[in-house]
Formats: C-alpha cells, structure tokens, sequence
C-alpha cells in the first residue's frame, strides 16, 4: 500500500513510535476492526507514557488499571478520561469481534488524535505543536490490500491471544492482596535483637507469598476501644509481632511496625490513616504525637509578645498545605523554629515542606508554585484508596512492593533503593522539558544525586531513543562516578547502559585524545618542581613562590593564558596582591618560561589536556559524541571543564543537566556558567529538602558555614533558605578528650555500644588527614574491630567499620559517624604562611575546609559524635 500523509504525522518528530502506530491504524480504517485494535494499542502506549511522565507506577499489561490511575492527573481531565476509555470499549469490541463500524473506527481516529495533541501540548512533548485539519482517510479498495489486511488481522489476533494469557496470569496474582510497607517499619526492624528480628523477616516472608495464610488478629479486640478498625495483630512470637494496615477497597496490606506486643499497642492507638481532602494522598500521622511536640517545646523564656507563626493562615489555607484537618490545633499552637522541628517529625512529608516555605517568608501562592503543586480539577474521592496509594505524596512513606521485591531485600537497602519513588518536586526534575542546559542546586542529602540518576533513566527511554544516541554521566572524583554507575546498573537494562558512558572527565579524557592522535605526557612532581626552579629564578619582584603557583593556577591556567599580552589585559579579580602593568609584564617572566618549558618538554598540565580536547571538538569534522551530558557535583569544576562538557554535546533541547551545590565546594573555585557558554537562565530549580540527615545534625553542619557568601555556580547568591529535614533526631555529641590516643579510646566505646544493632558497614570513623585515617584503622583492628578504609576501587568486607578521610567521604552516607581531630591545626588544617601567596588565599583555604567539615558532617544519617583534643 502507498504511504501517504497521516494526521498523525505531527508525532514524528518526538514520538515516533506513535506516529507509526497512529498512521497504522489509518492505514486499515477500511477494515474498522483492526483499525481500532490498533488504537486500543495506541491509547495503551499513550496511557503509559502519561503515567511514566507523571511518575505513577502501574501494571504494563493491563489498560484499564492504567485508565484508572489518570484520575490521579491534574492535567487529565475528565473530556481526556472519556477519549482513552471510548478508544478502549471500542479496541475490545474490536478483538471481540462485535461489530464495528467505519463510523465507529473514523470516531476514534479523531478522538486519537485529539488525545495526541494534548499529550504533546500537557507533557512538554512538544507544546508548541503545529497541525493542521483532520483529513478524513480512505478505505483500501484492491485485492492486494484486502490480502494486506486479512494478514494483519490474524496476526493482531494472535498477538491479543498471548496479551489475554498474560492478562488471566495478572488477574490470578490480583486476587491476592498487594503487600507493602510504611517507613516506620524499617526503624522498628532495625531496633529488633534476635531472634525476634529473624521471625519478623521470615513471618514478612510468608506474608508475601500467600497472605491467606497468615495469622491475623483484630487490633482492638482484647483492648479498650481507640484503634483503627483496619488495623490487625500479626503475631510471630507469644510477645511480638507486626502491625497491617488492611485497606479492603484497594486489596492492600500495609506493614506499618514491628516489635513488643505493648509497645506496639501504643505507637498504633492514637495513628490516623486517612485521604487528604484537597492533595488526595494517604497520610499517617498521630494527633497526640503531634500536640506533646508543639506543647513539649515550650521556651520558659519565649517572650509573650511572640505571635504564631501561622497567624496569618485561615484553617483552609493550612488544610490546602497538606496539613490534616485534625493536627490544625497543633500547628495553630506553633511560636518558635524548635517548636516548628518538633511537630515537623509528626506531618506528613507534603505539609512540613509546605510549613518550611511559609516559615521562610514565602505566600501561599509562591509556596505552591515552590512545590509544584496543582489543585486536582476533580473533587478528591477520599475513599478511593487506590488512587490514594499511586499518589507521588503517599509514595514517599507508603510503597507497594513489585513482584521481584522481597521485604528483607528493601529493609536491608540503602535509604535510596527505600525511595523508589520521588519526591515531587524531584520526579517534576526528572520529567523536565528543558530547552538547554538545566542547573540544579540543593544543600547535602536533599536527593540531586537521585533526581540526576533518574534523569538519566528518563532521557534514554524517553527522549534519546536512538540506538547510536549516546549520554555520558560524570563527575569530579573517580569513586563518586564509580557510585553512580553501580547505582544506574540496577536502574538500566545492560542494553541501556550500553549507550551511557558513567566516568569521570580524567578518565574519559586519555581514551579521547588518544583516538585523534594526540599522546598525553603530564609533569611528574619532581618534573614540575625542577621546571618551577628554574622558572622562579627569574623573579625580580620578591613575590612569594606559592604566588605564582596561585597565579598560574587561577589565572594563567584558568583563562588559558598562553602571551604576555594576554596576561597584561587578563582579568584577575579575586586576587589579593595588586599589578600594574611592568609588575605584569615582570611577573610573565616567570610565567611565561614555565609555560616555554612545559612546551618543550611536551608536558601537559591537566587544564592543558582539558583545552586540548575541547578544541579538536570545535574542528568541524568532528562531530560531539553525546545527545546529552548530565554532571553531578558541578561545583568542582573549573572553567576548562565546563567548557569542555559544552562542546561535548551538540546545543539542543535536553542537552546538558548539570547539579551541583558550592556549599560543598571542597576542590574548585567558583564559576560562572555562563562565562562557559553554558546558558541556564531561568532553567533552575533548588531542592530543600533533607532526606538523609536530621534536622539537629543539620542544623550543626551548617554552622560550619557562618558567615560564607555562597554562589549560585552562575554568578549569583546562594542560600539555605526553607532547606530543611524530615526528622528532628538528637543534636550531635561533642567531646573533648586529652590526646588522640584518648579519642582512639572513646572511638572503641562507641563502637562497642553501636555493633550490638548496627550494620558494621552502616558506621563510619573519619578524619582530616590519611596519616590520622591509618592510625585509627590500625588502632581499631589491633582492639579487635574489623575495620576497612575507603580507597579506590577496592571492594571492601561486609562486616568491617569503614575509616576514610573527609576528602573520601563526599558522595556516600552512613547510619552513624564519627569525625575524630575536629580542632584547629586539623580542622582547619593548618599550614605555613610560605604555602599562600597572599591573604586571600589563605581565607579560600579556610573556605574549603569549612565546606569539608559540612561535607564530613552531612554524611550521618542519625547520629554524629565530633571528637576533638
């Protein structure tokens, strides 16, 4: 058959497999019951796609589950519901051969259509889509066609045979319950000894595998009234047990705690479980919990003259934040930042953040438009339970788990594989239409690595679909993109990954080079000091020598300075000692003959090597290797590298996504991106919530910043502002000891309490310098603690404490830390007066550490002891 214009064709340009499954379905309109089989897969591929978009999880073979969870779309509305459930009543009618009528297939092609549009125009596909009128098509009129289509028919059939096996296959597994698990499940496991641990896990086990025969017991029975009537006992000793929450409506069961009998009884008695009725989302929250942390943090001193915080909200703008109607007492009794922390621990996820923002300053309608958040058009149905749970709300503290999950599997990950699915305002990042580069900026623990890594998932299988469409993700350090590409191993099937290059630029750089001939030699230390000797001799000025090794380093280098008439007109803003001109010209004397001997050596410094392959990607014969770059921690970066990441990629939408966070600058200077050709305004977003570390750890970390102006990786201001924890915890331990071999001694008492319920590889003993990092590892071992220090690519024992320097521990988190020589000559690690060329200098040294020490800091999750003699 003759290939001929379709109205579909609008689609090829981003979504070509639409296109051709639209133009499919035009093509057989002569046959309506195969023309609407093909726009039930249509619709079906369309649905999925909205759903992923959207960041709702949903069973691929089944339409109608997919159908179900639009409603949980604000964009969806109920004229976009009705075209997607018309397309599917009319493919059913198809397969089942019912009667279908070309009237009936040209009604869908249009509705098809219309829903194509929307998709576009709703999901950032292609808002500014150009179409013209429906042109009405024709039915096939010779035999060789007729055969075509006969042809078609049988195989479309066969194909629908094998869907409807999968499809019973589905319903058998359906008509058991869905299990999942709360949050608060995975403290309450971890707390446990043995052997109670060990049968929680087993009892979860058969849990799973067959729900029926498990025993369950009504919560409220034996006891005085006050539970939850969904609420059941699942006992796996005569003392402890586990606690489900049974939602009948949605077929679910929820694990929620575990542990003692009378323990449990009184984390459950006073929980709510119920709808929001403005965000649709389930919330688990405690009403007393609640008041006993706003009334338990009561200042005696607190001035009386103090208003609350909330003062100028009505009830339904605090309801419309995610607050339930019920802890509206609570926050009306909020004064102070304490007490705010406090009942904090208590909300739900959407309300603290909301909570956070209003207590930075932000109205209403900013906060909203902060969070991303849109009114539903419909009327929230409170008791629909299964919309409630595919909600991105519920889904931070509430997950169903997919059939190759185990229980033991998600409460022995990490907190990231526990968040599968993200945050809102992280899933809005992943999802993003960017036309350009898009910058992301969030303070430690707040989920960039995350949003990144999903991004990275998203542009393979949604927008860089091409088998020769490649991606490189890297960063600054070697072992943080030896992180990230274990993390995306698990995310991407072996085919994706294939198409994505995760390393780091020094060791991407050699490969490249050396493919286009050019050979890298790089100065050895005693190679640069011999070099520098002869260079310095030629001083006349009395400068320092550690001047010049900052000029060469934040000026010569990082502009690319290669003439003494470069150098005399070179911006050096930011340097602390003054030159005219003849001092310029004196000081390119010493400049200029180390540069002349690095030439004739055919030595390459890194930033030599970083320009060197940016220009052989300007020659026009050389075309970029990636569709897109995406680069972690971009605050390391100088401006050799950010220029190269540009060339590295053709200027397109979607190109370049870069995060970073110069509160955590512990390597570069700062850089503006746009001076890089990298142009990301009003391409923006800052995360502000912490998921790792608690608020009280928080709160201690960033006072390492006090007083630090922070910029924005672009050349403006950076800020904390509304960042924020979702748990309060317990300030962080300071001690003082006498000596280091008094802190090594501490050191082992606060293992020996800790290895009784924590996972040796969860704790981590860190320090400024390796020297100190040696002798505890050494110290630890020789008392009996098996310990491992974090180095390279080693793979290190399962049962050891793990020892790094601060330097080292950028990038990961652990349950518990310890920083040992927290004090001044370690931190900030001192050095010589002849080490800085000028007092600016020295203060950016002193800026780096306090980064490294908020760095160190913000790895713990729940504890942190700071040691110091």
């Amino acid at each position: 058959m003759a290939a001929t214009a379709s109205n579909f064709d609008f689609l090829k340009s981003s979504r070509p497999d639409l296109a051709k499954l639209g133009a499919s379905a035009e093509t057989y309109y002569g046959d309506p019951e195969v023309c609407l089989f093909k726009l039930r897969k249509f619709t079906e591929m369309m649905a999925g796609e909205v759903l992923d978009l959207s960041g709702l999880k949903y069973v691929p073979e089944a339409l109608s589950e997919r159908l179900a969870l639009l409603k949980n779309i604000p964009d969806a509305t109920p004229v976009v519901i009705t075209w997607f459930h018309d397309i599917r009543k009319a493919g059913n009618a198809a397969v089942h051969e019912l009667g279908c009528t070309p009237g009936a297939a040209m009604s869908a092609l249009r509705k098809a259509r219309s829903l194509a549009i929307w998709f576009c125009a709703e999901f950032g596909v292609d808002p500014d889509v150009k179409v013209g009128k429906f042109i009405a098509p024709a039915a096939a009129t010779t035999s060789e066609d007729q055969e075509a289509l006969k042809r078609a028919l049988e195989e479309e059939r066969a194909e629908h045979e094998l869907t409807e096996a999968k499809l019973q296959e589905h319903a058998a597994r359906l008509n058991q319950p869905r299990v999942g698990l709360h949050v608060a499940l995975d403290d309450a496991v971890d707390a446990l000894g043995e052997p109670q641990r060990s049968l929680v896990l087993e009892t979860l086990k058969r849990l799973q595998a067959s729900p029926s025969d498990v025993d369950l017991v009504d919560f409220g029975r034996d006891t005085e009234s006050g539970f939850d009537p969904r609420l059941r006992w699942c006992p796996v000793d005569e003392a402890s047990g586990i606690v489900l929450l049974i939602l009948e409506s949605a077929n679910a069961w929820i694990c929620l705690w575990a542990g003692d009998r009378d323990a449990a009884e009184g984390w459950t008695k006073t929980k709510r479980f119920d709808v929001h009725p403005d965000l649709g989302s389930l919330q688990v929250y405690d009403v007393d919990a609640a008041n006993d942390a706003v009334a338990g943090d009561t200042t005696p001193s607190m001035p009386e003259s103090l208003d609350p915080k909330f003062k100028h909200l009505s009830d339904a703008d605090i309801i419309s934040l995610g607050v339930p109607q019920p802890l509206l007492p609570a926050v009306r009794l909020v004064i102070t930042d304490g007490q705010l922390e406090q009942l904090a621990e208590h909300l739900p996820g959407a309300a603290t953040d909301a909570l956070y923002c209003i207590a930075s300053g932000y109205t209403i309608e900013e906060t909203l438009a902060e969070l991303g958040w849109k009114k539903p058009q419909q009327e929230v149905d409170t008791k629909d339970l299964d919309v409630a749970l595919a909600h991105p709300e519920t889904q931070r503290t509430i997950r169903l788990l997919e059939p190759d999950e185990t229980f033991e599997d998600v409460l022995k990950g990490p907190i990231e594989r526990w968040r599968t699915y993200l945050h809102p305002d992280q899933a809005k990042l992943v999802r993003v239409s960017a036309n350009g580069p898009y910058r992301v900026l969030g303070g430690a623990g707040t989920g960039k690595t995350v949003a990144l890594m999903h991004r990275t998932v998203h542009l393979l299988r949604q927008v860089f679909v091409g088998t020769h469409d490649r991606l490189l993700v890297t960063t600054f350090t070697r072992n943080l993109a030896d992180d990230l590409r274990k993390h995306l191993e698990t995310l991407l099937t072996p085919e994706e990954m294939a198409r994505l290059d995760v390393l780091n630029l020094h060791r991407w750089l050699p490969d490249f080079l050396a493919s286009h001939g050019v050979n890298v030699r790089t100065p050895s230390r005693t190679q640069s000091k011999t070099l520098w000797k002869r260079a310095l001799a030629k001083d006349t000025l009395g400068l320092p020598d550690a001047f010049y090794f900052d000029e060469w380093e934040q000026v010569i280098q990082a502009q690319g300075i290669s003439t003494s008439a470069e150098y005399v007109s070179a911006s050096r803003v930011g340097r602390g000692t003054a030159l005219d001109r003849r001092k310029r010209k004196a000081v390119w004397n010493v400049l200029g003959s180390y540069r002349e001997q690095l030439d004739k050596s055919g030595l390459l410094e890194w930033p030599d090597i970083v320009r060197r392959a940016a220009a052989i990607l300007q020659k026009p014969d050389v075309p970029p290797p990636y569709r897109a770059v995406l680069a972690d921690e971009v605050q390391d970066f100088g401006v050799a590298e950010l220029e190269l990441l540009r060339a590295l990629v053709p200027v397109a939408p979607n190109d370049m996504f870069l995060v970073g966070d110069a509160h955590q600058r512990i390597y570069g200077r700062p850089v503006a991106m746009g001076q890089c050709g990298i142009h990301i305004r009003g391409r923006s977003r800052r995360l502000k919530v912490n998921y790792r570390t608690t608020q009280k750890i928080r709160e201690w970390s960033v006072s390492a910043l006090r007083g630090m102006d922070i910029d924005d990786l672009d050349g403006g201001s950076d800020t904390l502002k509304g960042y924020h924890s979702l748990r309060v915890g317990t300030p962080p331990t300071l001690l003082s000891v006498a000596s280091e071999d008094a802190a090594l001694t501490e050191v082992r008492g606060l293992l020996t309490g800790w290895l009784v319920g924590t996972d040796p590889s969860a704790i981590c003993i860190s320090a400024r310098t390796n020297g100190l990092v040696d002798r505890l590892c050494g110290a630890l071992n020789e008392a009996g603690f098996e310990s491992a220090v974090i180095d390279g690519d080693a793979d290190l024992p399962e049962g050891a404490v793990r020892v790094a320097t601060m330097h080292r521990m950028k990038g990961l988190e652990f349950k518990k830390v310890v920083l040992v020589g927290v004090h001044d000559g370690l931190v900030p690690l001192h050095l010589p007066d002849s080490a800085f060329g000028d007092a600016l200098s020295r203060e950016e040294h002193e800026r780096r550490e306090q980064c490294l020490l908020y760095v160190a800091a913000t790895r713990a999750r729940d504890e942190l002891v700071v040691l110091s003699w």
